[in-house]
Formats: C-alpha cells, structure tokens, sequence
C-alpha cells in the first residue's frame, strides 16, 4: 500500500513500478548470474558465465598474479580485502586459494589445481578498463561516463572512447569494441543491421534535398523508350532461344563437374582423406549436406566496418550462421 501510495504522488503508474522492480531484477540477475554465496564454483569447472571479483589486497594491480574469484569466496574469503567487482565473465573457473594466493587458501574448497589453464585474463583482473587504462569510477575524471561492455573481449569501455555516438541502452542489445571489430572478418555482414544515433535535423534535410522526376518527366521518358526501340523478329528471336538454351545446358553441365572436382579438392585438402574415403563422405544425403554446408553469409551483403563501436540489437545472434566453417570462425 506505501508504494501504491508512493507511486500516486509522484505520478508514476503501477505499471511502470512493476518494469522498474523487473529492471532492477534482471540488472541483478545479470550482475550475479547463477551464482551461489555459500558455494564455491571451482566444483562446476569452467562455467558458462559467472559473477567474479578480483582481489587487490591478495593480487595487487602491480604484482605478477591476475586472478578471479566467484561470489561466495568473495563474502567467506576475501571479507576485508580490497575486491574489484567484474561483472560476469565467460569460460571461468574460481581461482580462490591456488597457487596465486599463496597465504590464503579457500574456506570453501580445499583441494583444488594449482592453476586453471583455460583462465583468460585482460587488465579489468588489475582493476583498470578501457582503453584509456583507469580504474572505475575514475576518481580523476569529474565527468562520469556509462561503461558499456563488449560482447567479445568483455572489456568495459567509455562510451566517449569508443568513437561515436551511443544510442540508448533500451534500444540495443550488444556492442562490439573499434578493437574486436578488426579481429573478427565475418562482422562486416552484421554492419547492416547496426543500430544507429541518427540527427533528427540531419534527417529532415535528407528528406528535404532529396529530388526525385515528375510523374510527367516519368511519363515521357517511358514514351520516348519505347518509341524508340525496334522489335526483333519472330525467326531471330526463336535463333537466340535456341542459342540461349545450349549455352545455358552447356554451362551447367561443367558448372556441375567443377563444382564435383572442387569438392574433391577440397574434402583431400581439409580431411586428408584418400580418394574412397572422401566419396564415402560425400554419400550423406542431400538434407544433411545442404544443413552442413549452407552458409547464410552467401546471401547477406558485406559493408565496410565503422570507424566506432558497432552497437547491434539482441536480435543479431539469431543471424548467426551455424554452418561448419562458420562454427570454427566465430568460436
């Protein structure tokens, strides 16, 4: 009844309490993940995303040591220390109370590797972001800027150092770093379907230059083309469909045997397959190679990278191609 009430005198709509307290739910679950307070995850391996922090009392910035720990021995073994929140993080296992804390072993594990190998580590583990290198918030820099992390490296970067306008976070659902973009060749077909900041005045002179012929102009254009253009006869049209039509048989036909000795080629180079193997492999039926081998970046057009982040709405993942060759890239 106090928020309904709360609500009322501030003009706010019980619907709009409702989104907020969704809001502040998924930021948490964002934030947290799956993650449990009183268990440690190293049990679990190396999770598909987790909450982690870094310990800057046990692995100074400055020291030879970057290391991540999960929630839990965040609250039962590093209490007191200094801790740098990282949000959420890929393919991580706890290190608490490894080789890298060598005077404070883990309250909630005892028997643990002395390293996780497959542990990948940037400068945020040091408790600084982006690629101006400094801690957040910057007690330097009076102007507090958002920070928006890439959906590749999961660096945090200012939105000013990213070399372009930010659209608004309800509008988009991943950004990809000006440093990733470079890395990864197949992100120029998903340039397309960018999210942008666009001028409202720059638009309204867009629509105000553009000039487009009469209706009239249209009109005689059309008249004087067809006024003009002489119709073949009956005898030389029937030639040229004949033509037409052996050129088009012929040109399949050794499209058809190309395609044949390429895949050939190819199966031998990729597979190393003798020549009985690969026409063993190539027996699968037409639906399981189609499946396999159809690329949906043959049909989606390559644009040039932009000079900024690339902002890209939630629905871009979907677009994914998952064919074979493009499992390997993009993995």
């Amino acid at each position: 009844m106090a928020e309904n009430a709360e609500a009322e005198e501030s003009g706010i709509s019980m619907v709009e309490v409702l989104q907020e307290e969704e809001e502040r739910q998924l930021n948490a679950a964002a934030v947290l993940g799956a993650a449990d307070d009183t268990r440690c995850t190293y049990d679990q391996g190396y999770m598909k995303r987790q909450a982690l922090y870094a310990c800057m009392t046990c692995c100074p910035a400055d020291g030879d040591h970057q290391a991540g720990v999960c929630l839990a021995c965040s609250y039962h073994c590093h209490e007191d220390h200094d801790l740098v929140e990282l949000y959420t993080k890929r393919n991580f296992r706890c290190d608490c109370g490894n080789s890298k804390f060598p005077h404070n072993p883990c309250k909630l594990l005892k028997e643990k590797l002395p390293e996780n190998s497959e542990n990948k580590y940037n400068h945020n583990f040091r408790g600084v972001y982006c690629t101006c290198n400094r801690p957040y918030p910057d007690p330097e820099d009076p102007n507090e800027d958002e920070m928006i992390q890439c959906c590749l490296c999961e660096d945090w970067y200012h939105g000013k150092h990213q070399g372009g306008s930010v659209p608004p976070a309800e509008v988009y659902g991943d950004m990809i770093c000006t440093q990733c973009l470079p890395k990864h060749e197949f992100l120029a077909y998903f340039v397309g379907l960018a999210v942008t900041v666009v001028e409202e005045e720059e638009t309204k002179g867009k629509v105000g230059n553009e000039n487009s012929p009469s209706k009239n102009t249209q009109e005689e254009e059309s008249k004087t083309k067809v006024g003009s253009e002489k119709s073949p006869s009956k005898n030389t049209q029937e030639g040229k469909a004949k033509t037409t039509v052996d050129t088009e048989e012929s040109s399949i036909k050794t499209t058809q045997d190309e395609v044949k000795n390429e895949e050939k080629k190819v199966c031998y180079q990729s597979e190393n397959m003798t020549e009985s193997e690969c026409k063993e492999n190539m027996k699968e039926t037409g639906a399981e190679k189609s499946q396999k081998s159809e690329c949906k970046l043959i049909s989606m057009t390559k644009h040039a990278l932009p000079k900024g982040a690339l902002f890209l709405p939630n629905s871009w993942r979907q677009q994914l191609c998952v064919c074979d060759s493009c499992k390997v890239i993009v993995c």
